[in-house]
């Protein structure tokens, strides 16, 4: 199985196009989540927050990039989490 073509015709259906901004600036299809996250301070306390990430193809994506421009506006990169065997890219991104 060609993982790549298939995650591919995945992100054609599923994804949006998104500007990422590094060395050069792209148009990459991916998808944009920001999944409901709880963060523990204690016995009974804890944030409600989301965790916003944007997962395109790795090969689509440019060298060191910086940021992320989506629908919902312009999200800095925290971290870059790639998936080699998979051929993806995973950013975890924040809002100024």
């Amino acid at each position: 199985m060609d993982w790549a073509k298939h995650t591919r015709r995945i992100l054609v259906r599923l994804g949006e196009d998104a500007t990422v901004i590094g060395a050069t600036t792209v148009t990459a299809r991916g998808i944009y989540s920001a999944p409901y996250q709880r963060l523990g301070l204690g016995i009974d306390g804890g944030i409600a927050s989301s965790n916003p990430r944007f997962t395109a193809m790795t090969a689509d994506l440019p060298a060191t990039p910086t940021a992320v421009v989506t629908s919902r506006g312009t999200h800095n990169i925290s971290d870059i989490q790639p998936d080699d065997p998979g051929g993806l890219t995973v950013f975890e991104l924040f809002d100024d």
